[in-house]
């Protein structure tokens, strides 16, 4: 039984300190590379959007991205490439997980999130670069699932919801 995105955030071990890590609570523009982060930082910066949400009334999407089939680390690396270079400057991307990525677009209806997802699904189709094999062909595909983000339901919820989208 596969874990749910909140099991995997809180339940996962700390990783230790490495050089160039950026420490929880420093804010940086992490567009074109995907952030190994811890899950205390992932856990606090979607706190922080969901503080944002209910103060500002706007809304914001969850999504989770994952490549299907048997992968590799180049896979999802090369996935997290895609997915970050695809970002606008104020959202973000984390792994979270062995082949998922977090991607939280702040600021944005159900409409732009639907549309960066399509998107996104036709860049890894046309791009694939990293499932390319030796005869150039890619064959990447991957997984969606999203939710929007309101100030009705706890941050948990939302976690949920897009691991069950997914």
């Amino acid at each position: 039984m596969e874990r749910t995105a909140t099991d995997a955030l809180e339940n996962k071990p700390e990783p230790g300190a490495a050089a160039g890590d950026t420490p929880c609570g420093t804010v940086r523009d992490d567009r074109g590379s995907a952030v190994e982060s811890d899950p205390k930082a992932i856990m606090a910066g979607l706190r922080g959007e969901m503080e944002r949400v209910a103060v500002a009334g706007d809304s914001s999407c969850i999504c989770i991205v994952s490549p299907d089939g048997t992968v590799d680390d180049r896979i999802v690396s090369g996935l997290g490439k895609l997915i970050t270079s695809s970002l606008r400057s104020n959202d973000a991307a984390y792994r979270f997980a062995d082949s998922k990525y977090l991607v939280m677009l702040r600021q944005i209806d159900r409409d732009g999130a639907v549309g960066f997802m399509k998107g996104l699904r036709d860049r890894i189709m046309s791009e694939s670069p990293a499932a390319a094999g030796d005869d150039g062909n890619a064959g990447m595909t991957a997984s969606f699932g999203g939710t929007m983000m309101d100030a009705l339901a706890p941050l948990h919820e939302h976690m949920d919801r897009a691991s069950e989208a997914h």
